[in-house]
């Protein structure tokens, strides 16, 4: 009955699928070849007895495999609350995590308080370290600069003291003839003369005057020399100072037709009023030979001195002749106003000591008004002569002259009379009578 009702089931299938699609015959030939499936036996259910609490029995493989799940799921819900307790997240002990962790940060907290101390006091070290460092450099450096000033003043004082003992060794020479430092011949006498006195270390001439305004090494290597200007001034250094000091006995003598002004350098004659003249209207080319011979005739002379310009080297007019009695200076003012043979007419007078001092000014004698501008005391001149007596009679002192500023409490044309001293007496007894009467 089973095998025909499934013939006839399949046959039935096909009919339906045959008829409502089309199906493929290898298909067609599969169903029809296909037979039914055999269904197992029944078999009565198994009573299964529950194991005890006390052991635990594994009846399937399913269930020790959710176990095992379990059991892992266990070890890893203790292990994440092993890391929240080391972490300090536990929810049991908050408290106890929460002063827990105050603590260490107030730890951490003392070591970074610990660490930027003493950080500080490497900062304050290194500082002072280099302060002291830096002050020992500048000591170091002021020490040098005090060494390198003392050892400059030194040799300052080294220099002086061999300037002063070579100015003791040092003579000067005057009116020498200006071919000493062209010729050698000339230039051999002249130091053979001043070396019978001992060994010249060397000799320098000075005060040459150049016919043009060049520099004096180019015009002197060119020989461009003025031509009315023969006269030349020397240095002369010995090795010895008794030397110098013995050459000096050569002043006033004649060498090569002129008479020499040899004077020291260290001690240099000065200047006496008493013996002493002064000479004006002298050429600009004036020699001192000339002035040698025409005042010789007053007395013996000790030396004479031009007063030269120091950039060209020609004389400025003017001269100072000393004798050595001063008997001769009254012979010599004689020659006032008179000529030389040179055909110069010469103004002779007394030689005076002036002492310029920048602190007094200068004075107008007349007026009494001290003033420092001479072009100012011109005009106040000026202006008292056209004012007249009268004028001057009403301005005491100063007077206000276009351009100048009156100051505050001037009143120029105001009289400033001291009272007198009689009449104070006068006004004292006037007083004490009217007293007196009044009384009575």
């Amino acid at each position: 009955m089973s095998k025909d009702s499934s013939n006839g089931a399949s046959a039935s299938f096909a009919e339906k699928i045959s008829g409502t699609a089309k199906i493929d015959s290898s298909l067609d030939n599969l169903f029809k070849q296909s037979k039914p499936l055999s269904r197992p036996a029944f078999k009565e259910p198994t009573k299964i007895s529950l194991p005890s609490t006390d052991e635990i029995v594994d009846e399937s493989p399913e269930q020790g495999t959710e176990i095992e799940v379990e059991k892992k799921k266990l070890k890893e819900k203790k292990n994440q609350s092993k890391k929240k307790k080391k972490s300090g997240l536990d929810s049991d002990n908050l408290e106890a995590d929460y002063f827990d962790k105050l603590r260490e940060e107030e730890v951490v907290e003392k070591e970074v308080v610990k660490k930027d101390a003493e950080s500080e006091d490497e900062e304050e070290r290194s500082k002072k370290e280099n302060k002291e460092q830096g002050s020992e450099k500048e000591k170091q450096k002021s020490e040098q600069e005090k060494l390198e000033q003392r050892a400059i003043k030194h040799q300052q004082e080294v220099k002086i003291q061999q300037e002063l003992q070579k100015s003791e060794k040092t003579i000067f020479v005057n009116n020498l003839p200006s071919k000493i430092v062209v010729d050698k011949h000339e230039y051999k006498s002249f130091a053979k003369h001043f070396r019978q006195f001992g060994n010249i270390k060397s000799i320098r001439f000075r005060s040459l005057a150049f016919s043009e305004f060049l520099p004096r090494k180019v015009a002197f290597l060119e020989k461009k020399l003025h031509a009315e200007r023969d006269t030349v001034n020397a240095y002369i250094v010995y090795d010895e100072a008794s030397s110098a000091r013995n050459a000096l006995s050569l002043n006033a003598t004649i060498f090569m037709d002129r008479h020499l002004r040899v004077d020291s350098v260290s001690h240099p004659m000065a200047r006496d009023v008493k013996r002493c003249i002064f000479v004006g209207n002298l050429a600009f080319e004036a020699e001192e030979e000339p002035l040698w011979r025409y005042f010789g005739q007053s007395g013996e002379i000790e030396y004479v001195r031009i007063i030269r310009d120091p950039k060209t080297n020609l004389g400025k007019g003017f001269a100072y002749i000393q004798f050595k009695e001063p008997l001769s200076v009254d012979k010599a003012l004689l020659l006032n106003e008179k000529q030389m043979p040179e055909g110069r007419t010469l103004r002779i007078s007394r030689a005076k000591t002036i002492k310029p001092n920048a602190s007094t000014p200068n004075r107008n004698v007349k007026t009494n008004v001290k003033t420092n501008n001479p072009k100012g005391r011109t005009l106040q001149g000026r202006a008292r002569k056209l004012i007249g007596k009268a004028g001057n009679a009403l301005v005491e002192q100063n007077l206000s002259l276009e351009g100048h500023r009156a100051k505050p409490g001037e009143n120029p044309l105001a009289k400033k009379k001291k009272p007198s001293k009689k009449r104070k007496e006068r006004a004292d007894t006037w007083k004490q009578n009217n007293s007196k009467k009044a009384k009575v």
